[in-house]
């Protein structure tokens, strides 16, 4: 693959000493712009004002300013030249080194002190000093015309222009860009934080993209060397009349000088008089005679102003007619007039580039570079954060501005873009989030099969009873049943910050990640820890550091968040939205056995533990999934929930990650071995009566243990380290809605199923029978006791010799 220079440039400087970057972020930091803008400006106007309005007596310190402009401006080339990758013979390299030389062409004007001194004492060197003022008037076109070049200068440092918006916007003006501030404790609210840390990623995110950048420069050296060629050629085609008065009547008194009109003495010294006073009309001083010298074969004459010493050369007109015959006029006004045109000459001159690079930019921003860099953030939040929902480019469409409105190709692209980064995060989730970042990586390849990773996580699975019955009954409409319940589903997974990973038909799995403010292993030991004592409060552990006890809470209320998000589902399916209750009641009429009361059925799994997050395929298709036990242990437990006829079943694991009022609202229902495993879990329910639960809106429905989706995003994205919800939003006991689910559900029969459950692990099985019959009478058709009590009368009503005080559970 070919590099072009600049590229080349640029891996070069990257290897350069770090001494030349230093030098760099200081020449093109906010006070060395601020010095050169300063200096540029005089080096633009100080000419034009000394001649407009200074007089020659204050020479001596232009000149030396001057001097201190050239030097500023050399080193500046310099040091440029040597740091600043593609800059040394580039096209503003060559309008620095015009620019400095320009500087050099107003200096000569100091030899103008010199050659003063001595006007009034030395009046034979006439002849001297009408060259001098001749070279002078040379040099000082010579130096305009250089001076523009440093037009140019001011666009370099229009970074200034920058500054003040910086300041307008932030309140803050001298900071250097890359200097980081010393760190000191954060003692700023949590809110502001987020606020100043939001401003700081759209600075970042705003800076100007690469092909901004050079289009920027290109388009301001294309304009420069336009406007710059306009300057010089313009003045080559245009005609300037001559007023040749002056010459016609020195040679006249030249030629009476040499007898050429018969002219006596004193009408030789009538016509000299002459001269001077018609050189100087009504006394305005505009041409004045300050010097004059005739010498002929017959008359001489000579005058010379007291005023003289007080004229710079470049004020003076000289017109020779021969080395006896010659005279310097004042052109002190002429010159006065020309400083100030050219003092709008310049400002006009900076007023077209300045414009005319902003118009131009502009639309080169808005109709190119602009929807360029806004796809170039939208990929990098992207590869940065995969699971921000924040991918909008832009909240406008642009059109074609000849009233078409036509959508633009960019604006074509940019919203294409922003489909698929969408459509990228839903197909892939939370799981593909290694594989995005991998793969869109600036200098990454398309390498779909990313290594897998271990992480910690609480897995759920829903699924809707009775799917093959369903299927058939519904036929086409099959597609719309299973959307409208993950519909219900999904938001309410999202909205207890959790994700979904899978959509199997009739199955969904989501995941709900635990915070990684630790390693995993560390959580894991945590959890092993206290799973010597699961009846214990998970936050009550002696022994943890800051982080853990951090990490340890907001798992805690991840886990509360699971179980709530989850029974609004079951009650959300039990009272269908209109959606799916229009769907529902336009099913024919053998559904009512299916779905009585318009309602759908579900069963959820849930557990925690480790698993593998990667992506499962090959080149041709993948899926970003995880492999474990622990998720085919939810997936064993969803199964379960046929069995004992309840909506919802989760491990000991999970009950025991739960804060302590969800808890005492949950029912251990048995200590099974799933199929497959040998490790024996206990499994819980949240009992839901679902017939008192009131028909309420959705709205209603969503509990205030939930969290906005933008602040789970939020907590992904700036992966805080604060719990996403309070203890007090998340107590079950102050959430009526979580408190409908269990009314009717009367004490008697929790008492009664814990004692007949506790016999029924202890072998006592006779008794268990007698107990869990009592609580029958609490809740008819109870799934659980009825299940214990067949399997224990189909098992001779007593426990065998070996019972270890679990079962196996051989279904899947």
């Amino acid at each position: 693959m070919m590099r072009s220079s600049a590229d080349i440039a640029d891996v070069a400087f990257e290897a350069a000493p770090s001494w030349r970057k230093r030098v760099l972020v200081a020449l093109e930091g906010r006070y060395m712009t601020v010095v050169m803008f300063i200096v540029t400006v005089i080096g633009l106007l100080a000419a034009d004002v000394q001649m407009a309005w200074v007089p020659k007596s204050a020479d001596t310190a232009f000149v030396a300013m001057y001097w201190v402009t050239f030097a500023v401006f050399a080193v500046e080339c310099v040091l440029l030249s040597l740091c600043k990758p593609r800059y040394f013979l580039s096209f503003f390299f060559f309008l620095d080194v015009i620019s400095t030389i320009a500087v050099l062409a107003q200096i000569p004007s100091a030899l103008d002190v010199v050659v003063g001194a001595q006007l009034s004492t030395n009046t034979n060197d006439t002849l001297l000093l009408a060259r001098a003022a001749r070279a002078a008037r040379t040099g000082t076109r010579a130096s305009r015309i250089l001076r523009v070049s440093r037009i140019v200068r001011v666009l370099r440092v229009a970074k200034l222009y920058k500054l003040l918006l910086q300041r307008q916007k932030t309140g803050v003006f001298f900071r250097e860009p890359n200097k980081v501030a010393p760190q000191q404790p954060d003692k700023t609210p949590t809110s502001k934080r987020r606020i100043v840390k939001a401003h700081s990623q759209k600075v970042v995110e705003e800076k100007q993209s690469v092909v901004g950048t050079r289009l920027a420069e290109r388009t301001t050296n294309h304009l420069a060397f336009m406007v710059l060629t306009m300057i010089f050629v313009i003045p080559l085609l245009t005609f300037q009349d001559t007023n040749n008065a002056q010459v016609l009547q020195l040679t006249a008194l030249s030629d009476a000088a040499n007898g050429a009109y018969n002219l006596t003495q004193a009408e030789f010294d009538a016509a000299f008089a002459s001269f001077i006073t018609f050189a100087n009309p009504l006394g305005t001083q505009e041409w004045a005679v300050l010097m004059v010298r005739v010498a002929g074969s017959s008359f001489a004459g000579s005058f010379s102003s007291p005023d003289l010493p007080a004229y710079r050369a470049t004020e003076l007109t000289s017109v020779y007619i021969n080395d006896k015959t010659q005279a310097l006029f004042s052109g002190r006004a002429e010159s006065q007039k020309n400083a100030k045109y050219s003092m709008l000459e310049t400002l006009l001159v900076v007023f077209v580039l300045a414009v005319g690079a902003f118009v131009f930019i502009r639309d080169a921003n808005r109709l190119l570079i602009g929807p360029i860099e806004r796809m170039t953030r939208l990929i990098n939040r992207l590869r940065h954060n995969p699971l921000s929902r924040k991918m909008s480019t832009r909240g406008t469409t642009m059109t074609n501005a000849a009233g078409g409105g036509e959508l633009m190709e960019t604006a074509i692209l940019e919203q294409t873009l922003e489909k698929l980064t969408g459509m990228l995060q839903i197909g892939f989730g939370e799981a593909g989030t290694a594989m995005i970042q991998k793969n869109i990586s600036a200098n990454g390849e398309l390498n779909p099969m990313v290594d897998g990773r271990r992480m910690l996580a609480i897995f759920g699975f829903c699924d809707i009873r009775n799917f093959q019955e369903i299927n058939e009954l519904l036929s086409e409409d099959i597609m719309l049943f299973v959307n409208a319940v993950a519909e219900i589903v999904h938001t309410e997974v999202h909205r207890a910050g959790g994700a979904v990973n899978r959509n199997l038909g009739d199955t969904f799995v989501v995941v709900w990640r635990l915070p990684e403010m630790v390693s995993t292993t560390a959580m894991e030991a945590i959890l092993e820890r206290h799973a010597q004592a699961p009846s214990a409060d998970l936050t009550e552990m002696t022994g943890l550091s800051e982080a853990e006890q951090r990490a340890v809470q907001e798992a805690q209320q991840l886990a509360a968040q699971a179980l709530a998000a989850f029974l609004r589902v079951i009650c959300s399916c039990a009272n269908p939205s209109d959606r799916l209750e229009a769907l529902l009641r336009n099913c024919p009429p053998s559904g009512g056995k299916l779905f009585p009361n318009n309602e759908v059925s579900v069963g959820i799994g849930l557990h925690i533990g480790w698993a593998i997050e990667g992506a499962i395929g090959s080149r041709f298709k993948i899926d970003a999934s995880y492999l474990s036990p622990h998720v085919n242990m939810t997936a064993r437990l969803m199964a379960a929930t046929k069995q004992y006829k309840v909506p919802i079943l989760f491990s000991g694991q999970f009950w025991s990650l739960l804060p302590k009022t969800p808890r005492a609202l949950c029912r251990m229902l048995d200590r099974i071995a799933v199929k497959g495993s040998n490790v024996p879990i206990s499994i819980h329910t949240y009992d839901v009566n679902t017939a008192m639960v009131m028909r309420v809106s959705r709205v209603a429905q969503v509990s205030t243990i939930s969290v906005s989706r933008s602040a789970i995003e939020r907590r992904r994205s700036e992966h805080k380290t604060k719990s996403m919800i309070s203890k007090a939003t998340s107590d079950f006991d102050n959430d009526k809605f979580l408190i409908s689910l269990q009314i009717g559900i009367v004490r008697l029969f929790k008492d009664n199923f814990d004692l007949g459950l506790r016999k029924y692990l202890e072998g006592d099985w006779e008794h268990a029978i007698k107990c869990l019959q009592v609580a029958l009478r609490f809740k008819p058709n109870d799934g659980p006791c009825e299940n214990l009590i067949a399997f224990m009368t189909k098992s001779g009503s007593s426990a065998a010799a070996n019972w270890q005080g679990y079962r196996a559970l051989q279904s899947k």
